[in-house]
């Protein structure tokens, strides 16, 4: 054999070799690998690469607390309320290092996994809200009311501006499910003054969802339909939040429209009303000014 096929042979056998070793290590920063393997939905995978190290970086111990929140919605949504399963998967969590408990969320028991990652953020309130955000998005449907309560009541006071966006979608989707009745006076005013300071940011979508009721003491309906009962009959120019549209159309004498999911502010109250009797309004600016909150460190 000749040098020239012996170094060609010896070129592939080390290219291969490179090839392998690529292959079977990432040499991505962890921070960028924890980052894909969330997009990946690979929930398990970073838990189990945070627990065989005690973290310190507040980005890497965020995206492990965003992860343990998902794979908790995923487990319970994957179990549906079978007790056997949530037992065999809280079993199979404390491999991970990780305690979870049952509990009962409305007819249905719930695993609910005790999130050691969140705890370490405690002296860093930007990643904390951002986990926040993020947790509340992921549970909001299947929490109690008091539970989405206490949740904002963490959220108020909170620099929403680098969250814009996502402050926007829970306080809608809050109202979807909730009154401000819960709320302590005190906190309720707070909400308020977050939901306008948010429709006053070109941002947020809040903004386009304000309303002016047009029509003279409109029926307001429990659902998207005149079969629906009548809640109560709302004034000319009342202000409302469009909270969702039913994509159907009806006509009704004589005018084509969809029904429309509303808050009515002054009523601290929701229904449906017809869309022919709504139109867009500006929020008042003024309002909201009144939000005070500390910015975030650096």
């Amino acid at each position: 054999m000749n040098r020239s096929k012996l170094f060609l042979i010896i070129s592939f056998v080390l290219f291969i070799v490179c090839i392998g070793i690529y292959f079977a290590f990432d040499f991505r920063p962890l921070e960028d690998r924890l980052s894909i393997y969330l997009e990946e939905k690979n929930y398990k995978d970073i838990l189990k690469i945070a627990g065989k190290k005690d973290f310190q970086s507040q980005s890497i111990l965020s995206i492990a607390s965003l992860a343990l929140t998902r794979y908790e919605t995923e487990i319970n949504s994957q179990c549906h309320g079978d007790s056997k399963g949530l037992i065999e998967f809280g079993e199979n969590l404390k491999k991970l290092g990780l305690n979870s408990k049952i509990v009962q969320r409305g007819q249905l028991p719930y695993l609910k996994i005790e999130d050691i990652y969140y705890r370490k953020l405690k002296n860093n309130t930007y990643y904390q809200t951002k986990v926040i955000l993020e947790k509340f998005k992921y549970s909001i449907g299947t929490n109690t009311e008091e539970e989405n309560i206490n949740s904002f009541l963490i959220l108020l006071g909170r620099d929403p501006r680098p969250f814009i966006p996502e402050f926007s979608e829970l306080v809608i989707e809050f109202l979807k499910r909730h009154t401000l009745s819960g709320f302590s006076e005190n906190d309720g005013s707070n909400f308020l003054n977050l939901l306008y300071y948010l429709a006053n940011r070109v941002e947020s979508d809040i903004k386009s969802r304000f309303a002016l009721n047009i029509g003279d003491e409109i029926n307001v309906r429990t659902g998207p339909g005149l079969e629906h009962s009548i809640i109560d009959k709302i004034s000319k120019e009342e202000v409302l939040l469009r909270l969702e549209v039913d994509p159907a159309q009806h006509k009704i004498s004589n005018d084509l429209g969809n029904w429309v999911y509303v808050y009515i502010f002054s009523k601290d109250t929701k229904a449906w009303i017809f869309s022919p009797f709504l139109k867009n309004v500006n929020p008042d600016p003024t309002y909201g000014t009144n939000y005070t909150f500390k910015p975030y460190d650096g």
